[in-house]
């Protein structure tokens, strides 16, 4: 059994789609045409999208860096200190 992950069965329902609207394809060179640029079509949203979100999250942590300083900045020294925990070697 294969297991594949969600965004390879939206990429495949995607194309499949686009393959479905098409219809029939004079030759070969004209499907693998088709997918190339559907491909290509696909792959612009989904970094805009990436984009989109990362901007999401980008604006959430800078309200909550504006409302919540000292909050931020005890999180922010966990964090430190648990790398530096990770960093030393055991034993």
């Amino acid at each position: 059994m294969i297991y594949t992950t969600n965004a390879i069965e939206s990429l495949h329902m995607q194309l499949r789609k686009i393959v479905k609207n098409r219809g029939h394809f004079p030759n070969d060179q004209a499907a693998k045409k088709l997918r190339f640029l559907a491909l290509r079509n696909i792959e612009k949203n989904w970094i805009a999208y990436r984009k989109l979100e990362c901007l999401k999250i980008k604006t959430a942590l800078n309200h909550f860096a504006l409302k919540h300083p000292l909050l931020l900045r005890a999180n922010l020294a966990a964090m430190a200190e648990l790398r530096a925990w990770r960093v030393q070697p055991a034993g």
